[in-house]
């Protein structure tokens, strides 16, 4: 093990070394770690005792091959500045880390090991995405408005012409056409709504609601499609008058979505369980929860993403988990997802409950499992 007193004068000043905030780490070329400060056990969980000696635990497995290739340049002398890259927390949480590895050398001038300084991103790269994904729905959202409303006079034209054609064809093989046209003609218009759904900001007006009753006026109104593909339904709602500030119509808007995705989860029947609780007081937590085929792992990261759906053509407009994430926000809320192939989906939407006259907090619901 490469001993203290062999590395650069930096390196023994064990108090500049333990008093940084960032995480310092040195590794030698076989990848034993020989050096760990304090930034680093805050940033990655394990204490010196845990890897000093040991092989380094911090490298995601699809990022082994990039260090190697990072430690080639350090055996060349070379310094890897600002490289913007991954690495695994104790408790498994991938982390977004820039770091700057440089050469370690001994008295002797040899290069012996590799110095490492990172600093955690996660935040900043999550904002970043908040950022450019915020940029690209006011762009989308301002030419789907303009495709929306150039569409909508002929689509209800073309309605018209062939609801009057059926009326008034008897011939069997031209009224299954004229069927078809309808039956397309009203999806179009379907997508046509959703992207003015979409487009348009809210103009409804917020007031004092009871969570329970939209949940069971959502179900009243669902309750069609799940008795049709012999869906189970099950509510455990906390008991209690519970309020929150909202645009009555949107919420449900939100409710009816995410249940209708359920349903469409579980073609030849399931379980749906809508579940409340209070968490991470004082917030609501509404939970619809699903026992159909689930989500891609890879997929699951792009799924509120506007135009992105996993449903088959003509089935699905790809707007619905959009138009969810953006009733949540106005809400000053959160929703998440946690799905498993072949188990199910389980989405939780928080929202801040009114105390008194007031909204439970002047600031966003705060999602305990964010960056998870």
């Amino acid at each position: 093990m490469i001993q203290l007193t062999e590395l650069p004068f930096c390196f023994q000043q064990c108090s500049i070394v333990e008093g940084s905030k960032d995480a310092l780490t040195i590794v030698d070329f076989e990848g034993i770690v020989t050096g760990w400060n304090s930034g680093a056990e805050e940033l990655y969980g394990f204490s010196a005792h845990e890897v000093v000696g040991k092989l380094l635990p911090i490298i995601p497995k699809e990022r082994q091959e990039e260090l190697g290739r990072i430690r080639e340049e350090a055996r060349k002398g070379l310094t890897v500045k600002d490289f913007e890259t991954q690495r695994v927390h104790k408790d498994g949480q991938i982390i977004d880390i820039s770091l700057t590895l440089f050469p370690v050398r001994d008295r002797r001038g040899e290069i012996v090991a590799i110095g490492g300084i990172a600093r955690d991103v996660t935040e900043r790269n999550r904002l970043h995405k908040e950022i450019l994904q915020a940029e690209k729905l006011a762009g989308i959202g301002q030419l789907a408005a303009g495709i929306a409303h150039q569409l909508n006079t002929p689509l209800a034209s073309i309605l018209l012409s062939a609801q009057m054609l059926e009326e008034v064809t008897e011939d069997k093989e031209v009224l299954t056409d004229i069927r078809k046209i309808v039956r397309q003609t009203q999806y179009c218009k379907e997508v046509v709504q959703s992207l003015l759904d979409f487009s348009t900001p809210s103009k409804g007006t917020k007031t004092r609601a009871k969570l329970n009753p939209l949940i069971k006026r959502t179900v009243e109104l669902v309750k069609p499609g799940v008795m049709k593909q012999q869906i189970s339904l099950a509510m455990r709602l906390t008991e209690g008058a519970y309020e929150i500030f909202a645009d009555k119509n949107q919420v449900e808007q939100l409710f009816f979505n995410l249940i209708s995705n359920a349903v469409d989860a579980m073609p030849v029947g399931g379980k749906i369980l809508i579940a409340t609780r209070i968490a991470n007081s004082p917030f609501v937590e509404i939970v619809i929860s699903d026992t159909g085929k689930g989500v891609p792992k890879e997929i699951l990261p792009h799924i509120f993403e506007p135009f992105f759906t996993t449903k088959e053509a003509g089935k699905g407009t790809g707007l619905g988990l959009a138009i969810c994430q953006r009733i949540v926000r106005e809400h000053r809320g959160s929703i998440r997802v946690q799905s498993r192939i072949g188990k199910g989906t389980t989405f939780t939407i928080g929202l801040p409950l009114l105390i008194g006259e007031e909204e439970s907090s002047d600031r966003d619901y705060e999602d305990p499992y964010r960056g998870r």
